[in-house]
């Protein structure tokens, strides 16, 4: 069939991004072996303001007409965040260890938009507490670990649109010592992904063009995921494998339902749709080379079935990543990416093949800090494809994306006792969604 209408649309888009992560780390270790106590607390701060200007051009083909349409849009954007994290572990005798804890998470947006049509404020805080337990016996070769988390979602919207939930989650698995360096382990466990902030706005925008409106939904639940695997793993010296056969079952899968008008105008709105399973298997491998070289690579490939088979299909995702030890405690890291299609619930997104990330970096004050530059999708065009029908309705959308950045970054690390640079710990860091 012939289109409806074809769009072209150039945007150009500057702005300043300040992003701070403060992290601050404790463990105490009692003198009863494996008893200990953890404390991870993250402080994320991010400020953004940008400008953005878009020319659109239009060709309906009915009567091959034209239009242009110019848009300015001015964005300011706002996130605080804290995720802190206390986790005490005890063993009750020499086979059996208990684990509880508690995580708090509260996030409080505040985006103010505006262009030539309209200007619009949206102020968001939401708070999530979860309190979890595990049970860990062993005996022989076998370990067998059991859990149970209580996850509390809670989201205040202008203080009068509110909404919470509470998700009990179980975990289980069994993992066999075959020998010194096989193991084999199979999990159960439920995790949730929640709606991105901008899925939650209430207000209709802009998407594509002029003639493609979005709205959020402050009312999304979030998605749960439900995972089973196998697991076998391999570890000798700098060798490591890992590769596991898996089933997924998504529960509350975020959508947008479109609705064709009689003027051909496309309205969006993010609501919990349909659910979908994915039966695959993932490989991971990692060694190190002439003892400066360790590259590894990730590869996931899996058959995603929706509720409607003509969604359905079989699809991969693929990551290297190669880091090399230089002299004088220098590094060069390498990150790229190769993806097939994300299918969706109406059709698909496609992402091209990238070079994420080359990194030049260097540890400096004793290894307590660490300096170092990189490249981010500097070699590669970011181009992506994006197909969405129904019975009313197709939908094609190709971006060109020009995003080039250099990235120069400083940690340094405020320590006291042990150097926790060596310490298995968790890093609860907060990343910008948008």
């Amino acid at each position: 069939k012939i289109p409806f209408y074809s769009a072209l649309a150039s945007a150009d888009r500057k702005g300043i991004n300040k992003l701070q992560n403060y992290t601050l780390f404790y463990k105490r270790k009692f003198e009863k072996k494996n008893q200990e106590i953890t404390l991870n607390t993250n402080f994320y701060l991010m400020q953004r303001d940008y400008n953005s200007e878009q020319i659109t051009s239009f060709l309906f083909h009915s009567d091959s007409t034209e239009t242009t349409s110019n848009r300015k849009d001015i964005d300011n954007n706002i996130i605080n965040s804290v995720n802190s994290k206390i986790d005490y572990a005890y063993p009750i005798n020499i086979r059996l260890k208990a684990e509880t804890g508690i995580q708090l998470y509260y996030r409080n947006i505040s985006n103010n938009h505006s262009s030539l049509q309209e200007s619009t404020f949206f102020r968001y805080k939401d708070f999530r507490t979860a309190y979890y337990g595990v049970f860990t016996y062993y005996k022989d070769k076998i370990s067998f670990q059991t859990g149970l988390r209580a996850e509390n979602f809670n989201i205040n919207i202008y203080d009068s649109v509110r909404f919470d939930q509470w998700n009990f989650m179980p975990s289980f698995s069994i993992l066999y010592n075959i020998s010194n360096v096989h193991k084999l382990k199979l999990v159960y466990n439920e995790k949730l992904d929640y709606p991105k902030y901008q899925m939650l706005t209430p207000f209709t925008y802009y998407s594509n063009d002029s003639l493609t409106t979005s709205t959020g939904n402050p009312y999304l639940k979030p998605e749960k995921l439900i995972n089973i695997e196998l697991n076998y793993s391999y570890k000798k010296k700098n060798a490591y494998l890992s590769v596991a056969p898996y089933y997924k079952r998504y529960n509350n899968l975020i959508g947008i339902n479109t609705e064709l008008s009689a003027n051909n105008k496309l309205s969006e709105k993010y609501d919990n749709i349909t659910n979908s399973e994915k039966f695959g298997g993932y490989l991971y491998v990692q060694t190190l080379l002439l003892n400066f070289i360790q590259p590894s690579i990730y590869i996931d490939f899996y058959y995603h079935k929706f509720p409607d088979n003509q969604y359905s299909g079989i699809s991969y995702n693929t990551w290297l990543m190669t880091e090399i030890s230089l002299p004088i405690d220098f590094y060069l890291s390498f990150d790229a990416s190769f993806m097939g299609k994300d299918l969706t619930y109406n059709g698909y997104s496609y992402q091209s093949s990238l070079i994420d990330e080359i990194t030049l970096g260097k540890s400096i004050l004793k290894d307590k800090g660490e300096i170092s530059i990189s490249l981010i999708n500097y070699f590669l065009p970011n181009n992506s494809k994006d197909v969405r029908w129904d019975e009313s309705f197709r939908e094609e959308s190709f971006v060109n994306l020009y995003s080039k950045c250099i990235l120069i970054r400083f940690n340094y690390y405020l320590t006291k006792g042990k150097n926790i640079k060596k310490i298995d710990r968790e890093m609860n860091m907060e990343r910008d969604e948008k």
